[in-house]
């Protein structure tokens, strides 16, 4: 645009100290703003390119996430279960799971919290847990050994993918 624009101010008398980087654009972008026809066929070129960046997402060439994978020392399980389910149903569906996360040697503990949201934490507040109530609403938050005493990460524990999983990975 500025090409356009200045089109018409007179040199200022520095044109030979213009370096290699110059001429570089100006070969590149000369012929596109001298041509209207070159210019729509770049535009598009960058628009095919662009969607074809866009098509990468739903044809899971790459992973779209918000935040990276953090080897953390704890995980929340959230739970939804149907609405009308008691109070008691969730608390039993609770300590099935409570005597599962008992036998993943990174845990060293966990609470549970059965129709109540569990304690403010990051990924509460962004996503509003803290929210949550009802008889069909379970938290469970765990806690894992030190990241120096683990060789998995929370994330590939959380998944399954901990000691005790022999086809992860």
């Amino acid at each position: 645009m500025s090409y356009k624009v200045l089109k018409n101010v007179k040199p200022s008398g520095h044109e030979e100290e213009v370096g290699k980087l110059y001429r570089f654009y100006e070969g590149i972008l000369g012929p596109l703003l001298d041509s209207k026809m070159r210019r729509v066929a770049a535009l598009g070129i960058v628009l095919m390119l662009l969607g074809l960046a866009l098509l990468l997402v739903p044809l899971k060439g790459v992973k779209l996430k918000m935040l990276p994978f953090d080897n953390k020392s704890e995980v929340q399980i959230i739970v939804d279960l149907p609405e009308g389910v008691t109070l008691e149903e969730s608390a039993a569906l609770s300590r099935e799971m409570g005597e599962y996360i008992k036998t993943v040697p990174e845990v060293t503990d966990y609470q549970v919290y059965v129709g109540a949201a569990a304690p403010y934490n990051f990924n509460g507040l962004v996503r509003h847990y803290f929210l949550r109530s009802g008889s069909n609403v379970v938290d469970i938050q765990i806690n894992f050994v030190g990241k120096g005493e683990r060789k998995a990460q929370s994330h590939d524990i959380a998944n399954g993918c901990g000691r005790n999983s022999k086809d992860c990975r």
